[in-house]
């Protein structure tokens, strides 16, 4: 034991002395007692785990927290997406027989987004649109909270749904939503600490006084077909359209 001792002591007296109570640079010596040569193997080893940690950990995190701000980000697109086509939808069926129709498309909005917790609306716009979409310069514009920006353009009386009183405005309703979303994790938030996005639907007015006048002419034709039928029943004949039909064959067989 005491040789042993010695030549250890020997040998520190050559080399300048580690962490581990072992020279530096050199393994763990025969010599050393058990427990230092686990204790220096432990120390190495949580050493290595922790530079390990620290190259891995940065990524790691990157896609937990993109993950988590991407999903925030889609499910606010998804619900602003949603809330303009159905507010589009509203203000098409209601064309120009509705004198609230803007408030309650504002409403309407807000009703949709609420639940959003990252994003709250700027603007809301109504405008008049062509076929393909765009804008033709004739708007009413509104905060979230319902208040008018600017003057109104595009009063409910202007908006065209096929009658002849507005035959010459396009006869197309968008709903523009401008709406702001604050980051969480500020992971993308190197440009800036929210971003602007914009949506937009755009449906035709639906024809409502047009639709009122040709009604009663399509009950009318309804009902002097079924009153038709019944007066062939009655009689025992066929009605006209049932007679054209079992002709057809009779008169293929002729030829």
């Amino acid at each position: 034991m005491s040789r042993r001792v010695c030549g250890w002591r020997n040998w520190i007296g050559e080399r300048p002395l580690g962490d581990g109570g072992a020279p530096r640079g050199a393994k763990p010596s025969p010599h050393l007692p058990r427990a230092l040569r686990w204790a220096q193997r432990r120390r190495v080893s949580r050493g290595q785990a922790l530079v390990e940690f620290a190259l891995v950990a940065p990524i790691f995190f990157l896609l937990i927290f993109g993950v988590i701000e991407f999903s925030l980000i889609n499910t606010s697109i998804g619900a602003y997406n949603f809330a303009a086509k159905d507010a589009a939808r509203i203000g098409s069926i209601a064309g120009p027989t509705n004198a609230a129709i803007d408030q309650e498309i504002v409403a309407l909005v807000n009703s949709h987004v609420s639940a959003v917790p990252a994003a709250r609306t700027i603007e809301i716009d109504i405008f008049q649109a062509t076929s393909a979409g765009a804008p033709t310069g004739l708007e009413d514009s509104y905060t979230a909270a319902g208040v008018a920006i600017g003057s109104p353009t595009w009063p409910y009386t202007l908006r065209n749904d096929g009658a002849p009183a507005n035959a010459t405005q396009s006869p197309f309703l968008g709903v523009r939503i401008i709406y702001q979303y604050t980051y969480v994790t500020a992971i993308l938030s190197s440009a800036g600490p929210t971003l602007i996005l914009t949506t937009t639907a755009v449906f035709r007015i639906e024809p409502q006084e047009q639709s009122a006048e040709v009604a009663p002419t399509l009950l009318a034709q309804r009902a002097a077909s079924h009153e038709l039928r019944i007066v062939a029943a009655a009689e025992g004949t066929q009605p006209p359209h049932r007679l054209c039909a079992s002709a057809l064959p009779q008169q293929e067989a002729e030829r």
